[in-house]
């Protein structure tokens, strides 16, 4: 029986590899048959990757798990490809039946539910899967009456990962989920926003900083947007000051989250 550990490294079986975007793939490990994942949101795991000369020491690097709790057989990751990135490597080499050593969960940042009376997400290209776990435990709780507004940034329209995902979980809970894409550059098809995220913007989309402790905002994404949008994280485990446009739109550094 495979069953994820904090303590050690252990082999899963990858039984699907989809590309979902041109620079996004998906990838699906196996579980036993009424085996869930069931990690608590916000958490990541941890892949290593093998080195390529065995005097090396091998590459760690966190991901986050975008499969509902509620799901069994299998869970997965979606991971950006960058043409020089360690773990791009990695995934080329891979196909459906190799064994990936993984390990976690662990906690990132912990949600309770009806904490708060909206939720803002500011999310950039991959970074949407912390966010995912979020909106997947939110919508699968009837309890929960969290309203959550997403704000999701890519290069193109062509670049957005899970767009039809996204848009039937908007169509399936409308009081309770909205999502709005923001692109870089765009055709005259696009109906979205274009252009990069200004305070303007956040303001449109977002839940209003008057909510004071009723809102919250998590933001994830490239390092520059992030630094423009709320001030850098200053490191895994530490938040660093708000800035940036939340700081001088009224946000509160307690209310507002930096992946």
């Amino acid at each position: 029986m495979t069953q994820i550990s904090q303590d050690k490294f252990t082999p899963f079986e990858i039984i699907k590899i989809e590309r979902i975007s041109p620079r996004v793939f998906l990838l699906r490990f196996k579980l036993n048959e009424n085996e869930g994942l069931n990690i608590l949101p916000l958490s990541s795991i941890i892949i290593q990757i093998p080195p390529e000369n065995e005097k090396d020491e091998p590459t760690l690097r966190y991901y986050t798990p975008t499969t509902s709790k509620n799901v069994k057989g299998y869970f997965e990751l979606v991971i950006k490809e960058y043409s020089a990135g360690m773990m791009t490597k990695y995934i080329s080499k891979l196909k459906v039946g190799d064994l990936v050593q993984i390990k976690g969960p662990y906690l990132i940042h912990e949600y309770t539910p009806n904490s708060k009376k909206e939720i803002g997400m500011i999310a950039g290209g991959t970074g949407f899967t912390p966010m995912l776990q979020v909106i997947n435990v939110i919508l699968n709780n009837k309890d929960d009456k969290t309203v959550i507004k997403m704000l999701f940034a890519n290069k193109t329209s062509k670049d957005i990962p899970l767009k039809d995902y996204f848009d039937n979980l908007e169509d399936n809970n409308k009081k309770q989920f909205n999502i709005s894409y923001i692109v870089d550059s765009s055709d005259s098809s696009w109906k979205g926003e274009t252009g990069y995220i200004t305070k303007d913007i956040i303001k449109k989309y977002m839940p209003s900083p008057k909510l004071q402790n009723e809102g919250f905002i998590y933001i994830v994404g490239p390092p520059k947007m992030i630094e423009i949008i709320s001030g850098p994280k200053m490191s895994f485990t530490e938040q660093g000051p708000l800035s940036g446009f939340l700081k001088e739109l009224g946000y509160k550094a307690e209310n507002v989250f930096k992946f």
